[in-house]
């Protein structure tokens, strides 16, 4: 069986600290990250969780685990819907890598495995959403555009 990986990324002219901030601060990625506040104590081996509100609550709808951090620098998880928990197979792992460069940040970002081309386009669709959104907000929040 062949796997598919994407790999986007996204030139933020900010530094990598509010791209970092922005990632981590529920409030602040709800603005960008599909509705979704991500929960998180931000350590290696800890649970990560998608919120967002369904039919007036708070509802997870992805959840996950923390497998590498180094603030500011990287962040990478493995994410799965939460009736998906005990399959393996319908598990992905996302990469955020944050790369300072001249005049701002280069945020890249990596997700797989997938299981065919159809599965992988629907989440590049996503992580466009997600990487032009966040570009948006930083670049508004801290008067940069």
């Amino acid at each position: 069986m062949s796997f598919h990986y994407l790999e986007k990324s996204i030139f933020i002219r900010a530094p990598a600290v509010e791209a970092w901030n922005a990632l981590t601060t529920p409030d602040i990625a709800r603005l960008f990250f599909l509705s979704c506040e991500i929960i998180s104590d931000w350590k290696v081996g800890s649970s990560l969780h998608f919120d967002t509100e369904v039919d007036g609550e708070m509802r997870t709808v992805i959840k996950g685990e923390i497998t590498e951090i180094s603030p500011r620098q990287h962040l990478v998880y493995t994410c799965f819907i939460p009736d998906q928990e005990q399959d393996p197979t319908q598990h992905i792992v996302v990469s955020f890598r944050f790369s300072e460069v001249e005049g701002g940040t280069e945020v890249f970002v990596t997700q797989g495995p997938f299981s065919n081309e159809d599965e992988k386009k629907r989440n590049e669709d996503s992580s466009e959403t997600i990487l032009n959104g966040m570009k948006v907000v930083i670049e508004n929040q801290s008067g940069n555009r």
